[in-house]
């Protein structure tokens, strides 16, 4: 699909409003690859073609913006991987309040624009995303300065929520108030929408975590000692004083149980905010074994990136570099290079250099990999 799209893209630059030299057309072909998450090109092209400006989230902090401000719309995508580019959250979405004649409210077709206030992408693991915007038991709306919970919100019927309000005295009152009426043909209408943090679990499901943790004699521990102390400095000073759990003490206080499942709270205060799912060390190597062999041997970037939702401790990096550095088929491949821990077994392959040096006129030099 990459290739495709590159070939397409060089073929016809000025057909996708794209100026490409001979640098640029060097670089889009780089872009073919397997294992480089963006192509920008692709999404220039985009842009031009709806003639709309775009944002993408990729699994960063900020988004990346694509074509001018001043373009009358405006895209949310997603871009996860190689071959996921989905349309999130299009700007100027409009809903249309019908007639609603049980409560004589005489609402004729108002034509309102539907604006948020804060919009968060609802990026899923493995590149899935949600289609729409999903209001959540702890989400709230405000319409015209009345808080209203999801039960009272049904937008598949075109915004009847003030024909099923309980309060008739309010209903009276707003009737009565033309200011009020008056003031909804012309004012927008706000929502907010307060997105809770997501449980992500990576390449495993819930049921798989959960006996991983009970499995693991840490782990269990790990639960117990989190359900006795509440985050706190008593609990710090309690786990410098707990062997086992030395591991956790620069994060301890940031453990939580959400589910009953052992989880780390990243990034709080920010879009990005999250409970990644504790796996035990032994199933985190060999899900990252796992993934670089279904992914073609990647290297360790591809595959850094492809486990970042699942590292919540800096050192698991480690782990990475030891699985692609002692992989026997990628070593047959590239040049020799040290294990990231003694610990682990040496590699050597027999297999001749592609390019031999030479050592001296007429004489090739000896190798071992």
């Amino acid at each position: 699909l990459r290739q495709q799209i590159v070939s397409e893209l060089i073929a016809h630059p000025k057909l996708y409003g794209l100026d490409l030299n001979k640098s640029g057309k060097f670089e889009l072909k780089i872009m073919s690859q397997e294992g480089i998450n963006l192509i920008p090109q692709a999404i220039m092209a985009f842009s031009n073609l709806y003639n709309c400006k775009v944002i993408v989230f990729e699994k960063r902090r900020y988004p990346i913006n694509f074509g001018e401000d001043n373009l009358p719309n405006l895209c949310y995508l997603n871009s996860y991987n190689s071959l996921h580019y989905n349309l999130l959250i299009k700007d100027n979405v409009k809903i249309i309040v019908n007639n609603i004649e049980e409560k004589a409210l005489n609402i004729n077709n108002i034509s309102q624009n539907l604006n948020l206030i804060s919009p968060s992408p609802l990026i899923l693991s493995e590149g899935r995303v949600e289609s729409e915007v999903n209001l959540k038991n702890n989400e709230t709306v405000n319409l015209c300065n009345k808080n209203l919970n999801k039960s009272e919100i049904n937008f598949k019927n075109n915004c009847n929520i003030l024909a099923n309000m309980e309060n008739t005295a309010c209903i009276k009152k707003f009737e009565n108030n033309k200011k009020i009426l008056a003031s909804m043909e012309s004012d927008t209408l706000e929502i907010l929408v307060i997105s809770s943090p997501k449980l992500i679990f990576n390449k495993w499901s819930k049921q798989e975590i959960s006996i991983m943790q009970r499995a693991n004699a840490q782990l269990k521990l790990l639960k117990s000692f989190i359900t006795n102390y509440p985050p706190s400095d008593a609990r710090v000073i309690r786990c410098k004083h707990t062997p086992n759990l030395e591991l956790f003490l620069p994060n301890i206080n940031a453990i939580q149980i959400v589910e009953n499942i052992l989880v780390c709270e990243v990034d709080i205060g920010l879009d990005t905010h999250r409970y990644l799912a504790i796996v035990p060390l032994d199933k985190y190597i060999q899900g990252a074994i796992d993934i670089h062999l279904s992914h073609s041997h990647c290297g360790q970037h591809v595959l850094q990136n492809l486990l970042r939702e699942t590292v919540w401790n800096p050192h698991d990096w480690r782990v990475i570099k030891d699985v692609c550095h002692t992989c026997q088929m990628c070593q047959r491949f590239k040049a020799p290079c040290n294990v990231a821990h003694p610990g682990y077994k040496k590699i050597i392959s027999t297999c001749m250099p592609i390019r031999p040096l030479v050592d001296r006129p007429g004489k090739f030099a000896t190798y071992t990999r």
